[in-house]
């Protein structure tokens, strides 16, 4: 399977294909049109027939559609749901594990999740999940632990932490901090210029980036400090 991409004119609002082949453009087409009052706002195969499908979101009513996608051409797609302004569609993945792709919204006053379950194109059931404040910035989905299912990488825009959520029948079943956090700022070096600490949430590994100019000169591993561990300064 090949990956291709899905232009827009903002002028027009004329929607067309670039299809994909060995790295070149082989082929696409214009497929349809769409208003300025509607904001692209995802793809996925909504109706499980293995074709990517495109979701469109109406800034104006808020309406939600669908476009079915077969052979590069629309086949056709309906009116699935309403969501306000005050939700933004922030991924698309099996949640669920059962071959469609969903979609996963969260409320920006509330910071409320909520998957939608789609099959054939529809929204077949979902159900707020958790709560994910503002501080945290959805990275993306994908299956991090090989079960078939799509989970969600998060990221606090604060501390520099990244977190999943790892998804089972559409409901998060766990999920960890993994990777690395900012632990604070300091001239580790005596030279008058500050540097920036790291520690590996997974590893308890903490190094420095060590500036100069403001770019990265150097750093290193400095030392272990389990999660437990959290610097004060």
């Amino acid at each position: 399977m090949t990956s291709d991409v899905l232009w827009r004119n903002t002028n027009t609002g004329e929607v067309d294909t670039w299809l994909f082949n060995n790295g070149q453009v082989s082929g696409g087409r214009s497929i349809s049109s769409v208003s300025s009052a509607w904001q692209f706002a995802g793809i996925g195969d909504f109706n499980g027939d293995g074709t990517s499908d495109v979701l469109w979101r109406n800034t104006d009513t808020g309406e939600v559609d669908t476009w079915l996608i077969t052979n590069d051409q629309l086949a056709g797609g309906a009116a699935v749901g309403f969501a306000s302004s005050a939700w933004q569609q922030i991924a698309e993945g099996d949640f669920n594990g059962e071959g469609t792709s969903d979609v996963l919204w969260r409320n920006t006053n509330t910071g409320e999740v909520d998957t939608w379950l789609m099959t054939n194109g529809q929204v077949a059931g979902g159900s707020g999940i958790g709560f994910a404040s503002t501080a945290w910035q959805c990275l993306g989905a994908g299956d991090f632990n090989a079960d078939g299912t799509t989970d969600v990488l998060w990221r606090n825009m604060n501390t520099g932490e990244v977190d999943t959520w790892l998804m089972t029948n559409g409901q998060v079943t766990g999920g960890t901090a993994i990777g690395w956090q900012f632990a604070g700022i300091g001239d580790y070096t005596g030279n008058g210029t500050s540097d920036v600490l790291w520690q590996n949430t997974t590893t308890g590994e903490v190094d420095t980036w060590l500036m100069s100019n403001g770019h990265i000169i150097g750093g290193s591993a400095v030392g272990q400090a389990s999660s437990a561990w959290r610097p004060t300064t």
